[in-house]
């Protein structure tokens, strides 16, 4: 068998391991396939570096020359470097015509990890925004937000979710499947800020490039079975650009992620990778299987917070993300498969650490196949299923353009507007992206922004003195997500004091003569607490200050009414546990809520019906 192939089997079981296990569990399940693809690896990085010799030590599928200027050397199809006198025909380089079998077993791995995505998280997500009595719109993009079905219809979004993706894996009417895909998951997505994680947005946009491209329906797919038997023809090959679209899309999350983790909570503190570590730990010690309690006892009590093994995480992290897409584009054999093998360690890591990136890390590993071009044997088995089911077929000639077309040069533009998208972060808003949240959507801040604490409002009547103070962990009218979440998200605690006023005035009181102020204390990558809203700032709608926060999206005045981050030495100033009168919180949302009878989950519909952006009760 080729070393290739050992190893693509090895990451495919690698990554159902880490997808459909949970951390722990994988952690055994995984280390066959890890060694057998380390063996496999290995080999080939072993057996590449003799056989390179003389050979330039390079691809051995290289095409022709440039069709412009037949002096220079071949250009690689799998590197992306552009060497000095090539770029002169780089539109022809990106136009010549490749193997379609990348795209294909790509379109396959992508489709089961959101088949995987549309019968867990997608569900969650759309039942979660059908509980809730909170709708909270991303900040600067109100109108994205639909305007929400109902439960039965949510969960019917979530149905054609499924049966999209399945038609997309197996490559049935594809380009149709990928339409209704793109739209059903970006309605998913978009539902809830805050719900956001970066690898929804890229699962989007991935998407989005494949239903551009129109190519991946080509190969591997039912599809193209089909055109071979009925049409007697077979589509071997796409333009070069195809493959280049959708590796530069999976570029990004690794250059950004080094840029990000270019800080001082990451490299110094080595935050959040210990508290991910210590989750870790946690629940080694908590499974049944002696040894994996033991190995799990025997690593905490190495006292492994005082060595070096922090650092040398944070730092390899940041290096491994820096160097990835290098190795993977690389045109030597010896350093693109040394990039697989450190991208499938990666990522596993990563599943492993951090329990909260459901299938992202597979997404990742399944997208190295983009990078490699030794898929010979995989495509050399589909030619020959496709002689037999149709043994007069043909294979259908692409036609070869000197110039970029303009499909091509709008999705390069394109892709690179989002590539640069996330630099706005350190140019746009003067604040930290961590703490304020300003452009920390599709920032690609890694885990960077993790917080944990309390955030409590008090709604006064100006007139009469009459307070009442509610939090929105006790609000059973919000999801699980948002009682977590929504306070210690600037836009979503805007968004929260805004439904409480519109509560009170819906139970008759003049929203003129309120006033909402907060009382917070929030740790942030395990830093010394700290308050993070100002305790006398109004966070009333009305107020000029936070209707500028939803309108000006180039300076928000965030820095106005949150707390500047503090040192790091200054310790902390007040109790990110601090426990509150539950009882009164409780029965003051009672009546905030016009004696709506006070129960979770999906009840809330009958009695919340509807109204605008946000969920009024009834009077």
């Amino acid at each position: 068998m080729h070393f290739d192939n050992i190893s693509l089997t090895c990451l495919l079981a690698l990554s159902a391991c880490l997808t459909l296990s949970d951390p722990v569990t994988a952690i055994a399940a995984a280390t066959p396939a890890l060694l057998f693809g380390f063996v496999g690896v290995v080999g080939t990085l072993a057996f590449s570096t003799f056989t390179s010799k003389g050979s330039g030590d390079t691809h051995a599928n290289d095409v022709a020359p440039c069709t412009r200027q037949r002096d220079m050397k071949p250009l690689p199809s799998h590197g992306l470097s552009i060497r000095p006198g090539r770029a002169k025909c780089l539109p022809a380089w990106l136009e010549e015509p490749v193997s379609a079998t990348p795209i294909g077993l790509f379109r396959l791995l992508f489709g089961l990890c959101l088949y995987n995505f549309s019968i867990g998280d997608a569900r969650g997500l759309l039942g979660g925004v059908a509980r809730s009595a909170v709708g909270v719109p991303y900040f600067g993009l109100c109108f994205l937000r639909p305007a929400p079905l109902g439960y039965a219809a949510d969960m019917a979004v979530a149905l054609v979710l499924k049966v999209a993706v399945v038609l997309v894996t197996i490559g049935l009417c594809t380009s149709s499947a990928l339409f209704v895909m793109l739209v059903s998951l970006f309605y998913t997505v978009t539902q809830d800020a805050t719900t956001y994680n970066n690898h929804y947005v890229l699962y989007v946009l991935v998407s989005l490039v494949l239903l551009w491209i129109g190519s991946s329906g080509h190969s591997l797919s039912v599809d193209g079975a089909l055109g071979a038997y009925f049409r007697k023809r077979m589509r071997n090959e796409v333009p070069r650009w195809h493959i280049i679209a959708l590796r530069f899309t999976f570029v990004q999350p690794y250059f950004w992620g080094a840029v990000n983790k270019a800080s001082y909570d990451w490299l110094i503190r080595a935050q959040p990778i210990m508290g991910g570590i210590n989750r870790m730990v946690r629940e080694l010690n908590a499974q049944f299987s002696p040894l994996l309690k033991a190995f799990g006892a025997q690593f905490q009590a190495t006292g492994w917070e005082d060595t070096y093994l922090p650092a040398a995480i944070s730092v390899g992290g940041l290096v491994i993300d820096g160097i990835l897409p290098l190795l993977l584009c690389s045109e030597s054999l010896f350093r693109h498969r040394a990039g697989v093998l450190f991208a499938i360690m990666f990522h596993g890591a990563n599943h492993l650490i951090f329990n909260d990136i459901a299938d992202f890390p597979m997404v990742m590993i399944g997208s190295i196949v983009l990078f490699s071009d030794e898929l010979v044997s995989l495509e050399a088995l589909w030619q020959k299923a496709m002689q037999i089911l149709a043994p007069s077929v043909k294979a259908e000639e692409i036609v070869r353009r000197r110039m970029l077309s303009l499909r091509a040069q709008v999705i390069g533009i394109f892709l690179l507007f989002v590539f640069f998208l996330p630099a706005r972060q350190f140019f746009t808003f003067p604040s930290n992206p961590s703490w304020t949240n300003e452009g920390h959507f599709y920032s690609w801040r890694m885990k960077m922004s993790s917080k944990v604490g309390w955030v409590n409002f008090n709604i006064t009547d100006t007139i009469t003195g009459r307070s009442w103070e509610v939090s929105p962990m006790h609000d059973n009218f919000l999801n699980e997500f948002q009682k977590s979440r929504l306070a210690r998200q600037p836009h979503g605690a805007v968004q929260y004091a805004a439904q409480l006023i519109d509560l009170m005035e819906a139970r008759g009181w003049d929203r003129a003569r309120l006033r909402v102020t907060s009382t917070s204390c929030v740790s942030m990558n395990g830093r010394p607490a700290q308050p993070l809203y100002r305790a006398d700032f109004d966070l009333h709608p009305d107020n000029p200050i936070i209707t500028a926060y939803w309108t000006n999206l180039w300076h928000s005045g965030v820095d106005v009414w949150i707390e500047p981050l503090r040192s790091i030495t200054s310790g902390a100033s007040c109790n990110a546990k601090s426990a509150h009168n539950s009882t009164e919180i409780v029965a003051n949302l009672k009546f905030m809520y016009n004696a709506t009878p006070f129960v979770a989950g999906w009840r809330n519909r009958e009695f919340v019906p509807w109204q605008g952006y946000k969920r009024m009760p009834v009077n």
